[in-house]
């Protein structure tokens, strides 16, 4: 059995398993900073293995225009402050759309 999901594994067979479903609270802040910000563009990945401790966190707004990066961070962070009280940690990038700058 181990030679078959090694043979498999070395074949690529498992690729399915690489595009992992989204939990639930990676849906939750996606739909949260799409509304809240009106995000043309949102990412919210789970870096921690699936146990919710540290987050990857890309926003793209028409709402960070003119702001510093620092505010636009700001403003991602605020909008999830409930959810960053329960995180370790997360990384944050921010973009304004090409349209907008």
């Amino acid at each position: 059995m181990y030679r078959r999901i090694l043979g498999n594994l070395r074949r690529g067979s498992f690729r399915g398993l690489s595009q992992r479903l989204s939990t639930d609270a990676e849906k939750a802040m996606t739909e949260k900073l799409t509304l809240a910000l009106e995000a043309t563009d949102v990412r919210v990945e789970d870096k921690s293995g699936g146990c919710g401790s540290f987050y990857a966190i890309m926003v793209e707004s028409p709402k960070f225009a003119g702001l510093t990066t620092l505010k636009q961070h700001m403003l991602v962070k605020s909008t999830l402050a409930d959810e960053m009280a329960q995180v370790h940690g997360a990384t944050v990038e921010t973009r304004v759309p090409k349209s907008t700058a």
